[in-house]
Formats: C-alpha cells, sequence, structure tokens
C-alpha cells in the first residue's frame, strides 16, 4: 500500500430519489480535482482511498461495472482503531471523523448538507461544487495519513491490508449482487408474524400483567419474580436502557425451555423483529435485497448487515431468501467454533482432545441434565462459564428451582474441573488486559479499556475474554471467505456468525460444498493447528414452528 502515490476519491449523490443521481471527483488531496464518470473510476490503477463504501456500491452494480481492485475504506479502518463497542451506529462516519480529528469539519458539514438538498448540480442554485469538493478530499488525505499511521502504531495494518481490506471487498460485490427474496413468501409470513405477535401481547397482558410487550423495562419487572433474574442489579445501572436490554437478553438465553414468560417474550420480540424486517424487504419495488455492510461490524470483528438486518432473521423466517435461478444456497457452519478456540488459545491438552473427538455441548448436557437433547442450554452455560461467569451463577439460571441450585453448581464445577489450564488462561488474560490496557483476537483487532490503570472491573473481565475468542472467531470467519472468494467457486450473499450462506451453480454443488469445506477447515487449522474441525452444511431455514406461525 503506496500511500504517498495513493489518489482520494469524493462523491455526492441524492439519497431519497427512486432514481439517484452521482457525481464522483478524484483528486490528490491537495489542489487536484477532476469529475470523472463510474465507469472511469471502475478502470482507475493504484490505490484509491474513500469512505463508506457501502454507498457506492449499487451504483457501480445499476452500471454492471466492478468495482476498483484497490480501493480502501478509511471509515473501516477507523473502526479498527478506535478498539471500544460503537456508542452510536454513525459513529464513523465520514462527516463526525473529519469534524474529530481534522481542522476539515466546516468542509464535511457543508458537503453532507449539500447531498440532502440537491447533489450540487450547478443548475440547481448555481453552487461551484469544485472548491468545496477540493477541501473535503484535503480532509480525507489527512484522515487516512493519520489513521495509516495509527494502524500502524497499534500493530493492525498488517490486520487491515491481509483482512479487513479485502473482506471489504468481498462483502460490496455481495452487496452489488444482492439475495433473491420470494415475495409471496414474505407476504405470507407477514401474516403469519403479525398473528404470532398479537397472540404474544394477548398471553403477557392477561397473564403477566405486560400492558406494552415492546417495552424492555416491563418485561424485566415481570421477569423479577423470579429469583434467577436480579431486576436490582439492572435497575442500580447508570445506562438504563441499555442495561434493561441487556440483562434481559441474557435472561432469556439461559433460562429454561419450560420458563413460560421467558418463553413468551422471546416468542414476541422474535416475530417483532422479523416482522420489522420483511416490511423493508417488501417495500422493495424488485424481488432482491441489497444490505449494505459494516466490515468491523462489532468490536470483536463480526461483519454485519445492515438496513435490512438480515442475520438476525429468525430460521422460521429465512425461507424468504431464495437462491437464484439455476443455482443452490449452501450453508457451511463450524461446529463448535468458540470452545475449539478456547481449547487452541488456553493449551488445555484434554480440551483439545474432547474437541478433536467429542460434542462438548453434549457432554455437557449429559453431566448437567441427565439427557442429551438439553444442548442449547449447555452450549450457553458452556460458553458463559468460558466468558467469566462462575458456576454458581450458572446453576442460578438454569437450575429446574432454587432448591437444586448447588446441586447444579458442583455439576457445572465438576465439569469443567478436567480442564486444568482454563483458570490459569483466564487469568493469564485478565493479567495482559490489566498491564497492556488493551486485548486483542489471536490477530489484532484490538480492544481497548476505558480506565488505563486500577483493577479489571467485572465488566472488563467478561469483554477480555470475548475480544479474544469471538475476535479470533470473526479472524478466522473471513479469512474462510477471502479464501472461498479466491477459488472462485461460490458467491458469497450473506455472512453469519460462525457461518456463511452461499450460492453455487445447481449443476456443480456438490463439487463446490467439497471444496468449500476444505477452505473453511484450512482456514480453522491455519490459527488453530492442534484441532480437527468439522464443518457442517445445514439447512438455512427451518420449519416455523406452531407458536410463531
Amino acid at each position: 500500500m503506496n500511500t504517498e502515490e495513493a489518489r482520494y476519491l469524493a462523491y455526492i449523490y441524492t439519497p431519497y430519489e427512486q432514481n439517484p443521481r452521482l457525481r464522483v471527483f478524484l483528486g490528490d488531496g491537495d489542489s487536484d480535482l477532476a469529475e470523472l464518470p463510474l465507469r472511469a473510476i471502475s478502470r482507475a490503477k493504484g490505490t484509491l482511498v474513500s469512505y463508506e463504501l457501502p454507498t457506492l456500491a449499487p451504483f457501480f452494480g445499476d452500471e454492471q461495472l466492478a468495482l476498483p481492485p484497490q480501493i480502501i475504506d478509511l471509515t473501516e479502518a477507523a473502526r479498527l482503531i478506535r478498539g471500544r463497542p460503537a456508542s452510536s451506529p454513525d459513529h464513523c462516519a465520514i462527516w463526525n471523523l473529519l469534524r474529530r480529528e481534522t481542522q476539515h469539519g466546516a468542509a464535511a458539514i457543508q458537503l453532507q448538507s449539500l447531498i440532502f438538498r440537491h447533489c450540487g448540480r450547478e443548475d440547481e442554485g448555481g453552487y461551484d461544487v469544485v472548491p468545496l469538493m477540493v477541501e473535503f478530499l484535503r480532509g480525507v488525505r489527512e484522515l487516512w495519513l493519520r489513521t495509516r499511521d495509527q494502524l500502524e502504531t497499534s500493530g493492525e495494518l498488517g490486520r487491515f491490508e491481509a483482512v479487513e481490506q479485502p473482506v471489504g471487498i468481498v462483502l460490496l460485490n455481495a452487496q452489488k449482487r444482492g439475495i433473491r427474496f420470494d415475495r409471496f413468501e414474505v407476504n405470507r409470513r407477514l401474516g403469519e408474524l403479525g398473528t404470532a405477535m398479537a397472540r404474544s401481547a394477548a398471553a403477557l397482558r392477561a397473564n403477566w400483567n405486560v400492558r406494552r410487550a415492546t417495552d424492555s423495562s416491563q418485561l424485566v419487572q415481570a421477569l423479577g419474580y423470579d429469583k434467577r433474574v436480579r431486576v436490582d442489579e439492572v435497575l442500580r445501572q447508570p445506562a438504563l436502557a441499555i442495561a434493561i436490554r441487556a440483562r434481559l437478553d441474557a435472561a432469556l438465553d439461559l433460562l429454561p425451555k419450560d420458563h413460560a414468560l421467558a418463553g413468551e417474550i422471546k416468542r414476541f420480540r422474535a416475530s417483532s423483529h422479523d416482522k420489522s424486517i420483511l416490511l423493508n424487504m417488501s417495500a422493495r419495488v424488485a424481488d432482491r435485497v441489497h444490505p449494505p455492510f459494516t466490515v468491523m461490524g462489532t468490536v470483536t470483528g463480526r461483519a454485519l448487515a445492515r438496513t435490512p438486518a438480515l442475520q438476525y432473521l429468525s430460521r422460521s423466517t429465512r425461507s424468504v431468501l431464495c437462491a437464484d435461478e439455476g443455482k443452490q444456497l449452501l450453508y457451511p457452519d463450524f461446529s463448535q467454533f468458540e470452545p475449539g478456540i478456547l481449547a487452541e488459545d488456553s493449551g488445555d491438552e484434554r480440551l483439545r482432545q474432547d474437541f478433536n473427538t467429542d460434542d462438548l455441548y453434549v457432554t455437557l448436557s449429559q453431566r448437567v441434565f441427565g439427557a442429551t437433547d438439553r444442548r442449547k442450554e449447555a452450549k450457553l452455560v458452556f460458553l458463559s462459564f468460558c466468558y467469566g461467569m462462575s458456576a454458581a451463577r450458572a446453576a442460578e439460571l438454569i437450575a429446574p428451582d432454587p432448591g437444586a441450585t448447588s446441586d447444579v453448581e458442583s455439576l457445572i464445577a465438576t465439569f469443567f474441573e478436567e480442564y486444568s489450564r482454563l483458570e490459569a488462561w483466564r487469568r493469564g488474560i485478565y493479567a495482559q488486559l490489566e498491564r497492556d490496557g488493551r486485548i486483542g483476537s489471536r490477530y489484532g483487532n484490538y480492544r481497548y479499556r476505558v480506565r488505563v490503570e486500577g483493577s479489571l472491573n467485572s465488566s472488563e473481565r467478561r469483554w477480555s475474554m470475548s475480544q479474544r475468542i469471538q475476535g479470533t472467531a470473526s479472524l478466522i470467519l473471513k479469512r474462510a471467505m477471502l479464501r472461498v472468494d479466491s477459488a472462485g467457486i461460490a458467491e458469497l450473499l450473506l455472512p453469519m456468525h460462525d457461518a456463511a450462506l452461499y450460492q453455487v451453480d445447481a449443476t456443480t454443488a456438490e463439487e463446490a460444498k467439497a471444496r468449500i469445506e476444505r477452505e473453511f477447515v484450512s482456514a480453522f487449522v491455519d490459527e488453530c493447528p492442534h484441532l480437527k474441525p468439522r464443518v457442517k452444511f445445514e439447512e438455512f431455514a427451518g420449519a416455523a414452528t406452531p407458536s410463531s406461525a
């Protein structure tokens, strides 16, 4: 990446027109500037630096043009070096970055206003946009040079160039390609979801006095009758709304399957969320959705689809998405992804051996519940314990009644005591964060403490392990996606948490399936050489459950 020879690309567009207009400018970030057609940008050689590239991708798609192969999204670089959860969705928007970190904030504000007014056409008010674009690109250049220095200083430059930048191109092409959906199925499912929401809201009102099912605080209060949900802890938190939602999510994940109130809340929330996504899709003219992706969508490095957030569709609603004519969907999924990374990272030979030969979640289910059919709850307990939850707290959340808590706690503790290196590994992660003020995956992607001194609090202890394990998981998945893309055997439609949705030619599906599996396994083994990872190909969509249909 030759920063000195880079050129800088800026654009203005009309975001609210049915046929949006675009103007693109390319310059050296000093005084040289040229307005060029998109076709010329597509053929441009050398390094281009721009920002918020998902906004540009649809314009390339409309003209059936390829993206420039060496284009950098500096807003994604800014997300990588920030190293903290986003305080707002637009915390790394170019306007905010230029205002915070350069002397060109006024140009950013003016250009942002111009975009939402008239795209800077000289026949609409006689405004000469060129001087503004020169000043704006000076700010982009200053911001990129500073960001690149920060990438290098923080040890993130290698990761950005080898992983995040090329993954960004893969995701931009996925956005251009889009995903086909079945409009009839969308409308049918919307009717089912509306009925399910009304049914759940009525049950919550009648049985638990929840008058507004969309109010998280009312749901937490309703759960408060159960001693396993510590409402008092939530109410002491300073960021009340965020704390309530986080606590509600944690409680709903870990409460037993037969917990009636938790089940009703989950049904309502899943139906409501799916409905909002499907309404977004049904409003589109074409039967195709082009979700923009954020490469660094989370602080752990997961790529996220935005507007609509297709990754969060429940399995019973995913049936609305379908392959193109003559294509077939494939959904490779890493099995026991995070426990495998934990086994490799901790160096626990017993855990590595059990990962290679058994299903750890099924084993824990048998030990704790006396049956193998509680794998989902066992998985949550396994991951929660590994991320810092005590055996006592895990037992409180899953014990069938308060009197059985001590027995369940003993079973959980005994299971994890067999892996003798886990506790030492966990203490080592804490010590590293306390010493360095940051913790990363096995290849960069650091998260930083807000406080630079003092002992770790409970929140920091939890996220330190999450950053290490989930950050490594996102790294492996991104490398797997790059390998598959390089092989040219499949088209990426949607990255998931520990899986990805592809479409392949139906006539060569089995061959593509075998190659995808090899590339996924290879990416895992390269990072975790002592493991024998398994990749499953599952159905992307599941049948609608009676409670949600």
